[in-house]
């Protein structure tokens, strides 16, 4: 491909049961190991895909975006404080470096401002979601089961008036990433 061309061509499209195979394939192709692959197969199956976007080139399916539930300090009689998680996000290895990306990111982005969420969660590179108003969730007061992953556990506050109730606290993520 050439530079700028998925910015040229890519359409974003709700994904239907009829991409699960390719958007297995994404997965398996962007990442290391099957278990990314699983995990949005697991997301389909119980009901946890919030949002599931596919990024076709052509007829193809070049990327993929999950969206998921998350918690904070789950407890009755808490008010209401809507987060989620984003992530996996994945392009083929031939499609990468050419936008297909940043066009999920900013569609997933856009998706949880439209469903009203505060804010949305992820782990990964501080160097490539920065540029996405992503911050280490670390240094807002938040913390996950992956502490260890130190800056890479971020947070994009869509509302910074919109605290948790009770002030920032441990983010659980859905049952889905239990494996991990």
């Amino acid at each position: 491909m050439t530079d700028g061309s998925a910015r040229d061509h890519v359409r974003l499209e709700d994904a239907t049961a009829a991409d699960a195979a390719a958007i297995r394939d994404v997965h398996v192709a962007a990442f290391a190991t099957d278990a990314e692959a699983d995990l949005v197969e697991r997301a389909g199956a119980c009901g946890a895909d919030l949002v599931s976007i596919v990024a076709r080139l052509g007829t193809g399916v070049v990327g993929h975006l999950l969206v998921t539930p998350v918690t904070d300090r789950p407890g009755e009689g808490q008010e209401t404080w809507t987060a989620t998680a984003i992530g996996p996000i994945g392009v083929l290895p031939s499609a990468q470096h050419d936008g297909v990306g940043t066009i999920l990111m900013r569609a997933g982005i856009d998706h949880c401002r439209i469903l009203g969420f505060h804010a949305i969660f992820l782990l990964g590179e501080p160097a490539y979601y920065t540029r996405f108003g992503f911050v280490p969730a670390h240094g807002l007061g938040y913390s996950c089961k992956w502490d260890e992953a130190g800056n890479a556990f971020m947070v994009l506050q869509l509302d910074a008036d919109a605290a948790t109730p009770h002030g920032p606290g441990r983010i659980t993520y859905h049952e889905i990433f239990d494996v991990f």
